[in-house]
């Protein structure tokens, strides 16, 4: 029989969880997704439902599964004094799996691509635009490139926005207009 392993440290393995402390469900980590990610998610959960450092501790504990339990496992016995030391432990541990920001030169690739409404091409080149401190003159320049000639291009060439905050704001009305065509288009059909 394998010896029962036990990272955490005296103080909390001895302190037990509040009698009327309300259990929730915690998003199980399995390794392949980002340990920030996951701990971002931990801690919002965690907001909710409170405890002290020792509860959080044990309940990131119960969030491993499968071979995230093993690495649990191999820890030294009582190196987690804290919430933050096993925080630091597990993110360090799969730093590997951290996702990678997108470079900025992607946004110059995106393009609008033919049948990609006006709502859909702003969605995804927002996303992307989620890069750390993004220049907001390139995001710009990277959004009119990638935009198909039309209306609504050929607006923001005449007249130039400062961000895309601007461009979202302009764009709200050419939405507008694409779905009252698309709605009218479908009718049609339905009447053939």
């Amino acid at each position: 029989m394998e010896p029962d392993f036990q990272p955490f440290s005296e103080e909390i393995l001895n302190e037990s969880f509040p009698t009327n402390y309300m259990f929730s469900k915690i998003s199980s980590f399995t390794g392949k997704q980002d340990p920030n990610t996951h701990i971002k998610m931990f801690r919002a959960q965690m907001l909710i439902h409170g405890g002290s450092d020792v509860v959080r501790c044990k309940m990131l504990a119960g969030s491993l599964v499968g071979t995230m339990l093993d690495w649990f496992s191999t820890l030294l016995e009582g190196p987690v004094t804290s919430l933050e030391v096993f925080v630091r432990l597990f993110v360090a541990h799969f730093a590997a799996n951290k996702t990678k920001p997108p470079e900025t030169t992607y946004l110059f690739e995106m393009k609008q691509s033919k049948g990609e409404s006006l709502k859909q091409y702003l969605r995804h080149f927002n996303e992307v635009v989620q890069i750390p401190q993004p220049n907001k003159g390139m995001c710009v320049k990277a959004f009119i490139r990638g935009i198909r000639y039309g209306g609504f291009g050929e607006s923001l060439v005449k007249r130039k926005s400062e961000d895309m905050v601007t461009i979202n704001l302009r764009a709200t009305p050419y939405i507008k207009v694409e779905e009252i065509v698309r709605r009218k288009k479908g009718r049609r059909r339905n009447k053939i």
